[in-house]
Formats: C-alpha cells, structure tokens, sequence
C-alpha cells in the first residue's frame, strides 16, 4: 500500500479513533462531507487500520495530537524532532511558562507518549504534581 498522506491519514484517525463527525472534520479541512466520508472510506478499504497498528511512531510529528499541541511544539521546533530527542529536550520549566498549554493538554500529551514506558516518566511526574494543585482537573 502506498504511504497515504499526512492530510489523510490525520483525517482517517479523527474519524475512526476519535469519533469526529465528517461535518466537523469537513470544517477543519475545508472540504466537504462526502469528502472525508471518500476519503474514510477508501482508506477502509484498503485496510488502513492494519498499516495503523503495525506503526510505531517515531516523530513528534507522526503523533495524533490536538491543535493546541501541534501549535506548541511548532512554535518551541519540537514538531519534526524524533521522539527520543524531544524528551531528552523538553524541560518542566518550558512546559509549565507556556501560556496556552493546559493541563488537559499536558494529559493528551503523555498518553500518546505512554508506549514510551519509563522514558517519560519525568512528564509523568509533572503533570501529577500540577494536578494536585488545581482542583478543576
């Protein structure tokens, strides 16, 4: 099978693992429903869930994250880097002065990094920390 595009790849997964609507979806991309049900439905098809769950991702970029995380790690040039060296990178302190990241966000973030193990332990850590702070959570 030929390597799909980000666009649709992205677009599949918010479909199937997220439960996104093709309206919603639509909007985002700027293409019509019967677009992205095309697009879901071809790449169902072709047994893309398959090519899904033999992937191992390797970039920060080849993660599925919210907006607000993809604006984070373009604007700090994590977005391209593998994941290895984003978390030998990152530091608590960049993590917790940035403005428009939550702890919401923070969560998201380790649980697509949770097949990492004891790697991300530290990020782990953080958020429980920031947790016990904030009773809104």
């Amino acid at each position: 099978m030929r390597k799909e595009s980000s666009r649709n790849h992205d677009i599949y997964v918010k479909r199937t693992r997220f439960g996104m609507t093709y309206k919603a979806i639509g909007e985002e991309y700027n293409v019509s429903r019967q677009c992205i049900h095309t697009i879901v439905k071809r790449l169902t098809e072709k047994g893309y869930e398959k090519v899904l769950s033999n992937k191992k991702p390797e970039f920060m970029s080849d993660l599925v994250l919210s907006k607000r995380l993809v604006t984070f790690l373009k604007r700090k040039d994590y977005y391209n880097l593998p994941i290895d060296d984003f978390l030998s990178t990152v530091t608590k302190k960049e993590l917790s002065t940035c403005s428009n990241l939550s702890i919401k966000s923070l969560i998201e973030l380790v649980e697509a990094l949770s097949f990492k193990g004891k790697k991300i332990k530290f990020l782990k850590d953080f958020v429980e920390n920031w947790k016990q702070h904030y009773t809104y959570v």
